[in-house]
């Protein structure tokens, strides 16, 4: 037990010193961000530019393509099943997942990875014209999960990785660039994990909690026409919120070939602070707001999340999952100007689905193979489909493999491509300002490796469950 504690007091230590540097990650540079001039567009108010900051925020847990968008795939395992682990998982990325998988892993674990996300959108102006692409820039999102079995009941876990990631750049020419021309958003979600295994009692059940630490970061530019000259707007914010989840896991003892999972992630407020900052020719400077502090309040909307696996064979394995948000109460956005007026926009979004399906086949206890497909619904209404985050009805297909280097080290690759897809926005006057027709596709390339370090295991439980 000496050497279980001393292990702890080591995983405890990396991760404190991981979350030390995501600290300094996260921190946007604050101050002014100058967009290129020379760009045309129509002047508009520090409002609009703010809800443009909070868009960057909010939208981006289902953003496509171009804008960045919310990662599911925090390990390379479940990126090759298409995300599909709410019933089984069986590394330490249980603690994002579903964090009552964590129970029946034994020993100290550590999982380092990351995922590679290169986005790409292009939009088609309705009225005829040439068409538009975003720089398709490529950004990295590392992860860091940790389990120990304190005992044969209690397992403690945490995360530090980065779901929500933006990088986004509009050309000068576009027609969009009123709204948004380059935006970066940088989050950071730290979950101390505790779960039980309760088998003991009822065979093949484990449950678990969990809090969420998360700081953002985000800053945006966009453009203001005054004529033939051009104004830039740069604004930067900053906030911390917390949030909680829980999990169940449960394999009837009756059925060891299924395994039922459900994990709910508890809605997060995000109180953004920042600054606004105008650059304008001295003539038309006046026409603009000052500079000086925004604010705004957005919430992350809970989630539900529900997994059924199958063992047809003991070496192959089949899950589909379901996954509820609850975006309907983003319905509109309200910002604190300056001057303390406070300017509100409506948004209207709906409650959306994703269905995950994936598969996995062990073969020579060592290797692994794993195929996945996902349908993700858009809960953007096409009347506020802009280029703050052109977002369609996603189809994505995975693979992925694993590997058992050594008995103590695993490592596993994994491909998600979001299949290219087009959506029109609506014609209705001004919803959007701007008519046409975005194009958007993805890659997501995750690598992950898993360290179980030479500790005494805990115990054996009567109906755990197998191959953990």
């Amino acid at each position: 037990m000496i050497r279980v504690a001393h292990v702890a007091r080591g995983v405890a230590r990396a991760a404190r010193g991981v979350a030390h540097v995501a600290r300094g990650v996260v921190r946007a540079p604050r101050g002014v961000v100058r967009a290129p001039r020379g760009v045309a567009c129509a002047p508009r108010s520090l409002g609009a530019a703010s809800a443009s900051l909070v868009a960057a925020v909010l939208l981006l847990p289902r953003g496509a393509a171009a804008s960045g968008f919310h990662v599911d795939e925090q390990s390379a395992r479940a990126t090759g099943r298409g995300g599909a682990v709410i019933a089984h998982s069986v590394d330490p990325s249980a603690v994002y997942y579903n964090p009552a998988g964590i129970a029946d892993l034994h020993g100290v674990r550590i999982q380092l990875g990351g995922s590679l996300v290169r986005p790409s959108a292009e939009f088609t102006p309705a009225a005829g014209g040439p068409d538009t692409k975003a720089s398709r820039d490529s950004f990295v999102l590392p992860q860091l999960f940790a389990s120990w079995r304190a005992s044969g009941l209690v397992a403690l876990g945490v995360g530090v990785y980065s779901p929500y990631g933006l990088a986004l750049d509009w050309p000068a020419s576009s027609p969009g660039r009123a709204s948004v021309r380059q935006a970066e958003l940088r989050t950071l979600f730290i979950t101390p994990t505790w779960a039980l295994n309760l088998s003991q009692w009822v065979p093949g059940l484990s449950v678990a909690v969990g809090a969420d630490l998360v700081p953002a970061s985000v800053r945006l530019t966009r453009d203001v026409l005054f004529g033939a000259d051009v104004a830039t707007v740069a604004l930067s914010g900053s906030a911390f919120g917390l949030g909680g989840r829980a999990g169940i896991a449960y394999r009837p003892s009756a059925l060891p070939m299924l395994s039922f999972g459900l994990s709910y992630h508890s809605p997060v407020q995000l109180e953004f602070r920042g600054d606004a900052d105008f650059d304008a020719p001295p003539a038309y400077r006046g026409s603009l707001p000052p500079d000086g502090p925004v604010s705004t309040n957005v919430t992350l909307p809970q989630q539900l999340m529900l997994g059924v696996a199958v063992a047809p064979l003991p070496a192959w394995e089949i899950e589909l999952d379901g996954n509820w948000r609850g975006w309907s109460s983003y319905d509109r956005l309200d910002i604190e100007l300056p001057d303390g007026q406070v300017q509100s926009s409506p948004k209207d979004w709906k409650n959306s689905l994703t269905f995950r399906l994936g598969t996995e086949l062990t073969f020579d206890e060592r290797w692994a193979a794993r195929l996945g497909v996902v349908w993700d619904q858009t809960p953007i209404p096409a009347s506020r489909l802009d280029f703050q985050l052109p977002d369609v009805n996603r189809i994505a297909l995975s693979t992925g493999f694993g590997a058992q280097l050594v008995p103590a080290l695993r490592a596993d690759l994994g491909v998600l491509y979001v299949l290219p897809k087009e959506r029109a926005t609506a014609t209705e006057p001004l919803e959007p300002p701007v008519k046409g027709t975005f194009r958007i596709d993805a890659l997501v390339i995750g690598l992950s490796v898993c360290i179980q370090l030479d500790v005494p295991e805990a115990p054996p439980l009567a109906h755990a469950q197998p191959g953990r």
